[in-house]
């Protein structure tokens, strides 16, 4: 069942906020759930422009099913269903093939004496046309599915010594048909875990997990391993701090990099969001965390069409209740540019999330606040990810909409305008925004590209398309805000 929610929102103010850039809007906010306890994994965006969440539910013998719920382009829910037998069966991910039907993996107790690898091939309605299960003498668990280059599927996930606890990363390769190809463990006498793996442009793929057995002294770290298309390690490296850090998700950049996101963890501090760039060979370029004195756990993250990157999580620190749906925006330096919060009094967390080809966000989660008052899941939709600004000039930024987008291309272009200004007028035009050095030269600094940003997001409330002359900005316009001609938008 569906439920429409009034939504607390509440922005967060970060002291690390950089553009002072507005946060994202709501479009919509539905629970999906009934009186069990119902867990999100996962959200995919569907062929046909929806949506599918995956999950868990508890049954009415307290074991666990499989839970699907299938929603249309704007949240409302056509189908549900739960897949399992007698025990504990888990959903993690799905994949849809080009022919709408769906592969779920998860894992089951219910066909065998240890946990096992489970994956179920659904037709497009979520009914099933076959399912197998994969394992040996430990547990065995699947979180993650991604197609390769030759059609073939990747699970990724660990496997667990019964006795030991000590756990191996798990892959599993099969057809479409399900058939087992190979299957392969990496680690040492500690614990090693597969989170997710993406096929990447040179025909190989790239697992991200955690690690104890590589890396720091601090405890687990997180974990990158590159496979070439004949399934060869290439590379295998970590990345954290002399504390412990576990990654929940990863995205390819558009540079051929690779942007992970998790949580650092201390018993002084609790949890903050840790998040690191590397570059397409594994060396890293950057990491930042941040976080408040309670628990902030980043689950989700993306780079954007405007090259940022955008955070999904939950938060103790701010918000309304005792955990908050949290989602943070960074410039792809790192820098945060802004913070907001979903929620209620009591526990909402983002899960996953995707972002659509018209640059909205779909998150995926649960809620305690909204819907039945259990454990439920929700799905939001927030529009905006960039900044809505009135640029004068840079006709390559207009895309049919009204204010045009300017993403950090359009920001660079002003900036590199401005700069390539003789000194003298760039100085006249520093009476506004520019600072001159010792030298009485003027130079645009960081705190000048601010400036230059919010004057333009100042007059985004125009909203008429008159002709524009071809030179948009002189030293015969000035004041800027008498300029008479601005971009046309045909």
């Amino acid at each position: 069942m569906k439920y429409a929610c009034l939504i607390s929102f509440i922005t967060v103010l970060s002291v690390s906020a950089v553009l002072n850039a507005q946060p994202a809007d709501s479009l919509w906010f539905y629970t999906y759930g009934d009186e069990n306890d119902n867990v999100i994994s996962n959200i995919i965006q569907t062929n046909d422009a929806g949506f599918l969440l995956i999950g868990t539910t508890d049954t009415e013998t307290n074991e666990e099913d499989i839970y699907l719920v299938k929603l249309n382009s704007d949240g409302d829910s056509l189908w549900t269903r739960t897949y399992g037998d007698y025990s504990i069966d888990k959903g993690y991910d799905a994949f849809e093939t080009n022919e709408g039907d769906f592969i779920i993996v998860g894992n089951s107790y219910s066909y065998g004496n240890e946990m096992q690898v489970y994956i179920i091939l659904t037709d497009s309605i979520g009914d099933i046309n076959w399912f197998r299960t994969y394992g040996g003498e430990h547990d065995d668990y699947a979180l993650d599915i991604e197609k390769d280059s030759n059609g073939d599927f990747i699970l990724t996930g660990y496997t667990r010594d019964i006795d030991t606890q000590n756990r191996d990363l798990l892959i599993i390769k099969v057809n479409p048909n399900g058939d087992s190809l190979w299957a392969t463990i990496h680690g040492e006498d500690s614990r090693d875990v597969g989170i997710s793996t993406k096929a990447t442009p040179d025909g190989g793929y790239i697992v991200n997990g955690s690690t104890w057995s590589y890396g720091s002294s601090g405890g687990s770290d997180f974990w990158l391993i590159k496979f070439n298309d004949q399934d060869e390690q290439i590379w295998n490296n970590t990345y954290g701090t002399t504390l412990t850090e576990h990654s929940k998700d990863f995205d390819i950049t558009a540079d051929g990099g690779y942007i992970l996101v998790g949580s650092t963890w201390s018993q002084e501090k609790q949890h903050d969001f840790y998040i690191v760039k590397t570059d397409s060979a594994g060396n890293l370029q950057w990491s930042q965390s941040f976080g408040g004195n309670l628990d902030d756990h980043a689950n989700g993250i993306k780079e954007g069409i405007d090259g940022e990157y955008l955070i999904i999580g939950g938060t103790r620190n701010f918000g309304a209740g005792s955990t908050d749906l949290y989602i943070t925006k960074l410039t792809s330096s790192g820098d945060v540019i802004w913070t907001k919060t979903y929620g209620d009094s009591h526990q909402d967390v983002g899960g996953s999330f995707v972002i659509t080809d018209q640059n909205d966000c779909v998150i995926g989660g649960n809620t305690n606040s909204f819907g039945n008052g259990f454990n439920d899941l929700l799905a939001l939709k927030i529009t905006n990810l960039s900044p809505l600004m009135y640029l004068p000039g840079d006709v390559n930024m207009y895309n049919g909409a009204w204010p045009p987008s300017v993403i950090g291309g359009d920001v660079t272009f002003l900036v590199n305008y401005f700069r390539s200004l003789p000194s003298s007028q760039a100085c006249l035009l520093g009476g506004f925004w520019a600072s001159a050095d010792a030298n009485g030269d003027c130079n645009i600094i960081g705190s000048d590209v601010t400036r230059l940003v919010n004057y333009f997001r100042g007059l985004s409330d125009i909203t008429s398309c008159p002709d524009y002359p071809a030179a948009w900005l002189t030293l015969d316009d000035l004041p800027l805000e008498t300029l008479e001609g601005w971009p046309n938008c045909e």
